[in-house]
């Protein structure tokens, strides 16, 4: 009995500084109250439907590339795959940097018609020719 009783009021004595503490997910804290325990759980990472297309659509680039023509294909894959500048690709294949810029252009053009025939999208509108005066006002 008297370790019982003994328990008992250590028990009741420390719990208030021991109990589990218990923090709502959705309230907000902290001194300005901006902060949710929820965002400290958020997950940043791209979910897996978009690493899959994102692979999908690195497949279709790879095989498009491969259709470019040589000069073509070497433009763009030191510009936009390796990283390179103008100026370094352009000295890599002996040629004036506008070369390799109408080469780059070219190739762009190529892939983006590649891709819309694969994934079957219609090219956008040119949003240049709209004047922000006539959208609301329509």
């Amino acid at each position: 009995m008297v370790n019982h009783d003994c328990y008992e009021l250590c028990a009741d004595a420390i719990a208030p500084t021991v109990a589990p503490s218990l923090l709502s997910l959705d309230e907000q804290f902290g001194e300005e109250s901006d902060y949710s325990p929820l965002e400290g759980l958020a997950d940043d990472r791209p979910s897996p439907e978009v690493e899959c297309q994102r692979c999908e659509l690195r497949g279709y680039l790879v095989q498009f590339v491969e259709q470019l023509s040589p000069c073509l294909r070497q433009a763009f894959q030191l510009r936009d795959l390796d990283g390179l500048t103008i100026r370094e690709a352009a000295h890599i294949l002996g040629v004036p940097d506008g070369t390799v810029k109408a080469q780059l252009a070219r190739a762009r053009a190529k892939l983006k018609r590649f891709m819309r025939r694969a994934l079957n999208v219609r090219p956008c509108p040119d949003l240049r020719a709209l004047r922000c005066d006539s959208v609301g006002n329509e």
